[in-house]
């Protein structure tokens, strides 16, 4: 079962940083009782979410012996204004959807509805760095993609100095970092594409 409308490309850096941004928020919110988030029941939103949910059946322990993961993907397809779903589920259901764009030429780019609730997914992640005070870096390798993603990062988040900071980064070797929550919060940005 697939989502794809129409594509939005993606350089494969930015790409798997979004799948490595996803994995750690699905890791962090299984870890919690309430990860519950709500989107608008479009027939593509409902696409994702059922995908999503295959996903989820087929690659985790599927956790409730008594209801089979067809019924809550008939549920979603039913649903008329929302769909509720986990957040760690479409979390890492996005994450291995960006890596699987990023790695294997042949995949379908992100649709449009895949796209935006990715950046709903980091945006729910960023909002729960400044929650918790989570001033954590993010680091990558310092190749030229990854450069300019931190560069466009730093600019966007609009620090005193960020030109300086975009120097540093582009005249680096090795390894390069932003704190993760301006990465989460430029990524999100960066999902927001117009209908």
């Amino acid at each position: 079962m697939t989502a794809m409308t129409a594509p939005y490309k993606r350089s494969t850096e930015e790409l798997m940083v979004m799948a490595d941004l996803l994995d750690s928020a699905a890791d962090e919110f299984a870890e919690r009782s309430c990860t519950d988030f709500v989107t608008e029941a479009t027939p593509q939103n409902k696409a994702v979410a059922a995908a999503a949910i295959e996903y989820f059946a087929k690659t985790e322990e599927w956790g409730d012996e008594d209801a089979e993961w067809e019924d809550y993907v008939a549920d979603v397809l039913e649903a008329q204004l929302e769909v509720h779903f986990f957040i760690d589920w479409m979390s890492r259901y996005l994450a291995q959807r960006c890596k699987q764009v990023a790695l294997d030429k042949s995949s379908a780019a992100l649709s449009r509805a895949e796209l935006m609730l990715v950046g709903e997914m980091l945006n729910i992640a960023a909002d729960d760095c400044v929650d918790q005070g989570n001033n954590d870096a993010h680091f990558l390798p310092a190749s030229g993609q990854n450069k300019l993603l931190l560069a466009a990062v730093v600019k966007h988040h609009g620090a005193a100095n960020w030109k300086e900071h975009v120097k540093t980064i582009l005249d680096a070797n090795g390894i390069i970092g932003a704190p993760e929550r301006w990465i989460l919060a430029y990524l999100t940005k960066r999902c927001q594409v117009p209908a």
